[in-house]
């Protein structure tokens, strides 16, 4: 059967995945073998292998469930491992359930694979049937699955390639990639391939590397199950005349996955985290705003709004600072004092304010603000105004924030912990979430930096006018 090639593939990759297709049958929903004639997305999945590229990179795959992957990968280790003899390639899971399923594809695809012709002759893939718990092909090479994703049983391989099943779900994450990462310390590729769990970016490596998949030299693949700009997660998917990614797909079965649990089936098959979904900053729109490379050199005569937000956890405060140029708000700085008293910190503003000349000075004077706050108008003046945080005040405010980024008025410092911070404040409570470095003191100092009128009364009964 013709395969219809994704446009832009290479000759080699045309090549890959014409050998892959040739070699392998798969199992239809039935039970019954068939020729693998890949999908569009499995096509782009297996162009970027370290098999069919010259130059390649590391990949991390978002995807849904049920989709096919597993195949695909099992297909990809065996013919790795029929080039390059008496090699051994690694596969973690989080589970010996999960390892058993993948090593299954792999034994099912070598004792169901054809021999096909190529230039150098007749090509099939035998393995040693003798020895199930791994696959071990009959040029010496093995898969072996590692279940539980266990650092110790990595460090002692070398191998050529490596896949991650399931990483999102494992307990070390970082310790299993740095393991991974000197396995293949004489080059090679990493496969990272999860469902997503969290967006907790400072916590979970996955998602770290998912966001900053770029600049850490990875590709990456989201495969979600129906185009995210056709479905509307809030009706159901039989009256909507959808398009799943995939044929086998049940369309029916995953409308009563929805009905049940939204956040769940966004997550294990939309790509979306379950916090994604209730981020009040979506990463998107922290891209889009997050874009200076450097701090923007201030301009004389705009005026200069910081915002101060004092953290009562870690002993952080955080201060940001923006200048209007003609209705945009650019990141001008930003200072983080952490274990440092209030006297001091007040020196620390004024001498910022010596230097900017600020325009207005918005600090949280709930709790411990209260008293950075009476030291600074005791020193600085009518331009300090505080902020009693309500519920009511919290919700304006952050809203003011999101409602100028998503207007274009705001150019944030493009870095990535600064953009994990602002991501970390949950839609539903607008509380300061803990993570592992504290708290989101850097969002907060922003929507104080960059506020409106809320239209109530704040501080010792005075109204907030529309000053900024």
């Amino acid at each position: 059967m013709k395969i219809n090639y994704l446009p832009g593939l290479t000759k080699r990759q045309k090549k890959f995945i014409d050998l892959f297709s040739s070699l392998f049958n798969v199992r239809n929903a039935h039970g019954q073998m068939q020729p693998f004639i890949p999908e569009p997305f499995q096509q782009e999945f297996l162009s970027g292998s370290m098999l069919c590229n010259k130059i390649y990179k590391n990949r991390i795959v978002n995807k849904g469930r049920g989709i096919g992957l597993t195949a695909l990968i099992a297909g990809e280790l065996l013919i790795a491992a029929r080039m390059m003899p008496n090699v051994k390639i690694p596969v973690t899971s989080i589970s010996a359930r999960t390892a058993n399923v993948l090593l299954n594809w792999c034994i099912d695809l070598a004792d169901s694979s054809n021999t096909i012709n190529i230039t150098e002759g007749k090509l099939t893939i035998e393995r040693d049937t003798t020895i199930n718990s791994v696959c071990k092909l009959k040029n010496g090479s093995t898969i072996i699955p590692i279940s539980g994703g266990s650092p110790d049983s990595i460090r002692s391989l070398r191998a050529p390639m490596m896949v991650l099943d399931e990483f999102a779900f494992a307990e070390y994450q970082k310790e299993i990639l740095g393991a991974g990462e000197r396995t293949l310390s004489e080059g090679g590729q990493i496969s990272i391939i999860s469902t997503p769990k969290t967006s907790d970016v400072l916590g979970d490596e996955y998602w770290r590397i998912w966001v900053h998949a770029e600049e850490m030299g990875y590709k990456k693949y989201s495969f979600p199950i129906f185009d995210k700009n056709k479905i509307n997660l809030h009706e159901s998917l039989l009256t909507q005349n959808l398009t799943p990614i995939a044929p086998w797909i049940d369309i029916a079965g995953l409308e009563r996955d929805r009905s049940r649990d939204l956040l769940m089936f966004t997550r294990e098959n939309m790509c979306e985290p379950a916090d994604e979904s209730v981020a009040f900053l979506a990463w998107d729109l922290l891209k889009k705003c997050c874009i200076l490379t450097e701090f923007h050199k201030p301009l004389p005569d705009n005026p200069i709004c910081v915002g101060i937000d004092v953290g009562r956890m870690q002993d952080l405060t955080a201060i940001e600072g923006f200048q209007n140029v003609d209705g945009k708000y650019y990141h001008v700085f930003e200072k983080i004092m952490r274990g440092i008293d209030m006297p001091t910190q007040n020196h620390e503003i004024k001498m910022l304010d010596e230097k900017y000349d600020f325009h207005t000075i918005n600090i949280d004077s709930t709790g411990l603000g209260l008293g950075l706050k009476e030291f600074l108008r005791r020193d600085i003046g009518g331009k300090v105004r505080g902020i009693t945080f309500t519920r009511e005040i919290k919700t304006k405010i952050a809203t003011n924030l999101r409602n100028r980024m998503q207007d274009d008025e705001v150019f944030m410092i493009k870095n990535g912990h600064f953009m994990d911070i602002l991501h970390s404040v949950p839609y539903d409570t607008l509380n300061s979430v803990r993570t592992a470095e504290g708290h989101s003191d850097q969002f907060w100092a922003c929507a104080l930096a960059l506020m409106k009128s809320t239209g109530l009364i704040v501080n010792a009964g005075a109204m907030l006018d529309n000053y900024i």
